[in-house]
């Protein structure tokens, strides 16, 4: 399909922007729209994009029955982007599709979303906001157009029936999801609320009200025994990249697993990344060094429990309990369990699941986003003994971008694993200019001819400077705290000697008071006996009171 002429081109006019087809074409943007998706604003959403990118390049979901015909006509597009408008059933609508398809440039389709469900979990990852809310189109157009990407971890979802399976249903909705999988308390709740609004739509036809009869579920689902004490933890059993995980359920026994691809959940919140709480997350440390750093393409995923009564904490934004992070995870089911993938809940009987890294997606992200601060790594090669097949210590790690290598290089220079330091640096013999190594007379030093010219610094001359400026702090704290221990000796031994010139004043003071208790003492003797004589001698023998004078004449 050739590219309309100026001539015959429709130019939509807004205050900063101007979005025509000849851009779309150029650009090559098609888009998605799921009309059924937020009410009525799916049909409003489909009318803009008409207008802006013109008919031919947007595609009803509902009356195509699928993203299947816009796809083949475009197949040979290179450099295509295309817009999901929905939700998240939608964009895993199209990525599903995408999988299917024979597009001759694959490597170089992306996917951007504009959001029109109820959680959007995954526009709200990729910075894509909450909702859709009526506005303008253009400017989300013309960032779409011209944002970066970044590539997003797709599992497979293989079930496998078991001896306990028998006439049990195995069907899911989907075998591959994007956001999360979950099962227990939480996917029973919204197995209940999806069920009762499919038997009655119209009464949960406002937000206020499903959001009421959302935690009025809740509350009837705490009473469940199932979900009382952590008795789910005996239903099923864990496996990740072959360790088996009883010991750590039976210890915490959760009442819900969550499995993480994307930092969103529950409409935006982030349970393995959360809050920390020191009561309630005693057992998950707040820099905990046995897991890596959360991303949605390293190809590993996070396990996440929590008790019933956590759920309204972790809405809140408070942290889950880490379990662990595997690139393959199986899960034996002995019971039938309510499990929702994706946002849609279901119920599945005893069987075995395995999940294992299907593919990625290259998906469109705004700056601000919370895919756009996770580090994202292209190749990486570990090194590993010939002999023994051993890996011998270290590896090299290619990324995409060279922000990304800084980010990797500052978190992890320094940190420890299994009680060994990490040395992270950075290759320079394909990045540096007229770099040599120090056997051939080159180096890190500006004067040696490996150095860079004109005596620019390096990564490693930043570090150096780095490590000194860290050992004159220490030199300089070090001297403070010898003045200050100084300074508090001395005042101890001012403290002290005052302590005993008080001691000595007050000893003083008790032996003369006793001298002086002393002297009155003897002085009173003396007087007493002085009075008994002269009372010997006045008496008249007319009895004692004449001693007190009392007989004389009165």
């Amino acid at each position: 399909m050739n590219p309309p002429s100026d001539d015959n081109s429709t130019t939509v006019q807004t205050p900063f922007l101007e979005i025509t087809e000849t851009d779309a074409y150029r650009e090559k943007i098609i888009a998605f729209v799921n009309t059924k998706s937020g009410g009525l604003l799916g049909q409003g959403v489909l009318d803009q994009l008409q207008a802006q990118i013109g008919e031919q390049n947007v595609y009803d979901l509902v009356k195509d029955h699928g993203p299947q015909r816009g796809l083949k006509e475009n197949q040979h597009e290179k450099n295509l982007r295309i817009i999901a408008c929905g939700g998240d059933g939608t964009v895993g609508w199209v990525l599903s599709a995408l999988d299917l398809s024979q597009m001759q440039y694959m490597d170089f389709v992306s996917v951007g979303v504009i959001p029109l469900g109820t959680g959007n979990d995954m526009a709200r990852f990729l910075g894509w906001g909450a909702g859709y809310g009526r506005e303008d189109l253009a400017a989300v157009i013309q960032s779409l157009a011209r944002s970066e990407t970044r590539l997003l971890d797709r599992w497979q979802i293989d079930v496998k029936p078991t001896a306990h399976t028998g006439i049990a249903t195995l069907k899911i909705p989907q075998p591959v999801f994007n956001n999360y999988l979950s099962f227990g308390a939480d996917a029973q709740i919204a197995l209940d609320f999806h069920e009762k609004r499919n038997a009655n739509p119209r009464c949960f036809a406002n937000q206020m009200l499903n959001k009421l009869a959302y935690g009025c579920i809740s509350c009837n689902t705490f009473f469940d025994r199932r979900y009382l004490f952590g008795n789910i933890a005996n239903y099923f059993e864990l496996h990740v990249d072959g360790r088996n995980m009883d010991e750590d359920l039976f210890r915490f026994r959760p009442d819900a697993i969550l499995i993480l691809n994307i930092a969103s959940y529950a409409a935006g919140i982030n349970p393995w990344q959360g809050v920390y709480d020191t009561f309630w997350c005693a057992s998950s440390q707040a820099d905990d060094d046995r897991f890596r750093e959360q991303s949605c393409s390293d190809g590993y995923l996070e396990i996440i429990g929590f008790k019933h009564f956590e759920l309204a904490r972790i809405r809140l934004g408070r942290r889950g309990h880490r379990i662990a992070q595997g690139s393959e995870i199986k899960l034996t089911i002995r019971r039938d369990l309510p499990m929702e993938i994706d946002g849609e809940p279901f119920l599945l009987g005893p069987c075995q699941i395995i999940i294992t890294r299907k593919n990625q997606a290259r998906m469109i992200i705004t700056e601000r986003s919370q895919a756009a601060q996770q580090i994202e790594s292209k190749r990486i090669h570990l090194i590993h003994d010939t002999q023994t097949g051993k890996p011998r210590g270290y590896a090299f790690i290619e990324y995409e971008k060279e922000s990304d290598m800084h980010a990797a290089y500052k978190r992890a220079d320094g940190r420890k694993i299994d009680g060994r330091r990490v040395v992270v640096d950075v290759e320079r013999g394909r990045t540096v200019k007229g770099w040599r190594p120090r056997r051939l007379g080159g180096g890190l030093g500006s004067t040696r001819r490996g150095g860079l010219p004109g005596g620019k610094r390096t990564v490693g001359d930043d570090r150096r400077r780095s490590a000194s400026r860290d050992r004159k702090r220490r030199s300089r704290s070090r001297d403070r705290r010898r003045s200050r221990s100084r300074e508090h000796k001395r005042r101890r031994t001012r403290s002290r000697s005052n302590e005993r010139r008080s001691d000595r004043r007050s000893s003083r003071d008790r032996q003369d008071s006793s001298r002086r208790r002393s002297r009155d003492r003897d002085r009173g003797r003396r007087t007493s006996n002085l009075r008994g004589e002269n009372d010997v001698h006045n008496n008249n023998g007319n009895g004692p009171y004449d001693t007190f004078g009392i007989n004389d004449g009165y």
